[in-house]
């Protein structure tokens, strides 16, 4: 779809829109999570990952540069997958990571990965007990998943939940903590760090904005004026939203063990 004025961009679907914008789309707790994720999990170059929903790439590829790891990313947004390909190559890593456009609940997997990245999004695929079930079959024996799941300690508001939807084309987590936990039972728990998320001041979220299609402009300069403010103009309530959201999540870093001889028993307590 060739976007030629502001009602093109805001038909755009959430994942479409974050690569036109080229939206350095992070897991919650962004590098700090990767760098929790690095330490706990044991990546190296050695390490083979697979990413579902991978999005613009920034979790595998960011991984990826600091530890000499190879991969592949999946994303069932074409535009998506496309604009991940630029930055591997932007990165120097296209060597090493390669992105498929495809359904990743249905993607064929060869059991030759050592981890799987999944962040926050399990929980918004159609059935997330049979994607994880499915995402199992990246390992031969044993292997390592990396989540970030968000959670709440109260409820969010029906008002904002519907806001939040039309937004970002989902509905955000309103669970508590042991319900958006429970779907990993059988993993083990080999690292958790349960966190807060703060919410960003007016001039904090105008700098990202701002920064972000800047950047656009630079990379595709025939662009419009109308259609770079309503990049802008879109990128700013996607950030207000997700600021709203705030104020109920917290989120939790976790690195879960996959051994197939035990799974899905376990046999260790949890703390």
């Amino acid at each position: 779809m060739k976007i030629l004025n502001r009602e093109a961009v805001f038909s755009l679907s959430y994942t479409d829109f974050v690569a036109l914008v080229n939206q350095t789309n992070v897991p919650p707790g962004s590098y700090s999570t990767l760098t929790r994720w690095i330490k706990n999990s044991d990546i190296d170059e050695t390490s083979r990952i697979v990413e579902f929903a991978s999005t613009t790439g920034f979790s595998i590829l960011n991984i990826a540069q600091r530890t000499g790891s190879t991969g592949l990313g999946i994303d069932i947004s074409e535009r998506s997958v496309e604009r991940s390909k630029t930055n591997a190559k932007d990165m120097g890593l296209s060597g090493r990571i390669s992105f498929e456009h495809y359904d990743a609940t249905q993607y064929p997997l060869d059991n030759g990965f050592t981890h799987v990245i999944f962040g926050a999004a399990l929980q918004f695929f159609p059935s997330p007990p049979d994607m994880l079930k499915h995402s199992l079959q990246a390992f031969k024996k044993e292997g390592k998943i990396l989540v970030c799941p968000f959670y709440v300690e109260r409820p969010v508001p029906d008002s904002i939940l519907r806001d939040a939807e039309s937004v970002f084309g989902i509905t955000p987590t309103n669970a508590g903590y042991k319900d958006v936990v429970s779907i990993y039972e059988g993993l083990r728990i080999e690292y958790e760090d349960r966190l807060d998320i703060y919410m960003e001041t007016e001039a904090e979220l105008a700098h990202y904005c701002k920064s972000t299609i800047a950047r656009l402009q630079n990379t595709v300069p025939t662009y419009s004026e109308e259609i770079i403010e309503a990049c802008y103009d879109r990128l700013m309530g996607i950030k207000t939203m997700s600021n709203q959201l705030r104020e109920y999540q917290k989120y939790c870093v976790m690195v879960l063990g996959y051994q197939s001889a035990e799974y899905p028993a376990r046999y260790v307590e949890l703390f």
